[in-house]
């Protein structure tokens, strides 16, 4: 192994940015880009990988292990040599060290508690054409919502599954999650009032109440608030 701190401070990075369930979750991944990015050469890209798919680390991440006894486990549990466990578990004592661990437990839920602090504009831009069959109209509408969190413990229910598998969600992570939740309701909406009646053209000026109602609806549901919000629509010529 070239230098195992360079190995365990790529890993640190990788956990800042997934959680810790990554290395477990994605162990063949991080096999593969060690290799890659030449941190480890191949037998020892392999005995990582074995390493994380076995989870004996996790043993030392709750303090139940020094070097000496983690790589003996190591060397047990993954069939290692014991030169190659010895360096695992130098791997594993750097990235689980006091620093880091403080580090992660301060930072758990951080993103969540920044995202409820704040208010959030959620942009929305939407296009559809009516079809009359003989000529169409083009529908373009353009939007933005400004919110801000009343209720935490309904932002932190929608995002129950995701802070289990990511602690470390930043807040601008969640704030794209919710981007995507509202502007997927829009657009299905959108597309409907353009199109819903087959012989007169939407007013694409007119769906600024719809738009409204819509945004006010997803905030009830999802513990926000509307504070003030900008539409603007335009329906093309006939062509």
């Amino acid at each position: 192994m070239n230098d195992p701190a360079m190995v365990a401070d790529r890993l640190k990075q990788l956990v800042d940015e997934n959680g810790l369930r990554y290395l477990e979750d994605h162990a063949y991944e991080l096999y593969e880009s060690m290799k890659e990015e030449k941190l480890l050469d191949d037998v020892y890209a392999r005995a990582l990988l074995i390493c994380l798919l076995s989870a004996d680390y996790k043993n030392f991440e709750r303090g139940e292990f020094e070097k000496t006894a983690l790589s003996s486990s190591i060397q047990k549990n993954c069939a290692l040599r014991e030169d190659v466990s010895d360096q695992m578990a130098d791997v594993f004592m750097r990235l689980f060290d006091e620093r880091n661990v403080t580090e992660w437990e301060e930072k758990r839920h951080s993103g969540l508690r920044k995202f409820c602090e704040a208010e959030w504009t959620f942009p929305w831009e939407g296009f559809c054409v009516w079809d009359g069959g003989v000529v169409h109209v083009d529908c373009s509408a353009s939007a933005s919502a400004v919110v801000r969190i009343v209720n935490s413990s309904k932002v932190e229910l929608d995002l129950e599954a995701f802070l289990e598998w990511n602690p470390f969600l930043t807040a601008e992570k969640i704030f794209e999650t919710y981007t995507d939740w509202l502007s997927g309701t829009i657009d299905a909406d959108f597309a409907d009032y353009c199109t819903c009646d087959e012989y007169y053209p939407p007013v694409t000026e007119y769906y600024c109440e719809v738009y409204e109602e819509l945004v006010k609806k997803f905030c009830q549901e999802h513990g926000m608030e509307l504070i003030d919000y900008e539409f603007t629509g335009e329906s093309s010529d006939y062509f």
